[in-house]
């Protein structure tokens, strides 16, 4: 083989190379693009003591919780006596809930910019909520049916037992205001912030007193009218 010809075969081989490589490049770059769509972050059992129960949002039926199990939306938990589960979140959000307690979970993330959207409810007993410092436009709220609790980077804790829900923070602070029914009503009422050291406690009577009373301010408004 000439000098020549072997030039041309190498330059040809190195041109076939560089096109393989920039079409190998645009493939690469198009599988690592990142969705923008929220959807439901995944938050696993990370420990299970004692007895521990899930039930998904279309089932009635109550199946073992065990570690490594991964939560669906709105999925609920029942703690049994003497028992503990602990959740961590793909954000590293923990949340420990406590025996004698049931719980639902709701949460979806953005995965182009890490922000999600928690809500912890609390139908009865008592939970841990240690949740990462949250991003942008993130929320983390823990409900009751006598309160929401909205996180401002914090570790605390809620309880909620004969109608009476307790908060106590640890760390950072939180902003709690009565559930009340009334969209209206809940929109004036003014949130309070709960620091280091301090506890709050809402009377499930109480805020249903509250929706009575502004019913029947509203109802006398109409009156008049």
């Amino acid at each position: 083989m000439s000098l020549k010809k072997g030039l041309l075969l190498f330059l040809a081989f190195t041109l076939i190379i560089v096109s393989c490589k920039k079409k190998e490049d645009t493939a690469t770059s198009e599988t690592v693009e990142i969705s923008k769509e929220p959807r439901t972050q995944k938050i696993a059992v990370t420990f299970v003591l004692g007895k521990a129960a899930v039930k998904t949002e279309k089932s009635e039926v109550w199946a073992p919780v065990k570690v490594g199990y991964i939560l669906n939306l709105n999925d609920t938990i029942r703690v049994g006596e003497k028992s503990r589960v602990v959740l961590q979140s793909e954000t590293n959000s923990v949340i420990t809930i406590k025996d004698q307690s049931e719980v639902s979970i709701k949460s979806v993330i953005n995965p182009s910019n890490k922000e999600e959207n928690t809500e912890v409810g609390i139908s009865y007993g008592k939970t841990v909520v240690n949740p990462r410092k949250q991003e942008g436009e993130s929320k983390f709220s823990v409900r009751t049916p006598a309160m929401v609790a909205g996180v401002r980077g914090t570790v605390f804790t809620v309880e909620y037992k004969n109608g009476r829900t307790k908060v106590a923070v640890k760390e950072g602070k939180v902003a709690v205001k009565p559930l009340v029914q009334k969209e209206e009503v809940s929109q004036k009422l003014k949130e309070v912030d709960i620091m280091p050291g301090q506890k709050a406690e809402i009377n499930l009577e109480d805020v249903k007193e509250l929706d009575q009373q502004t019913e029947m301010t509203s109802d006398a408004a109409k009156t008049e009218e």
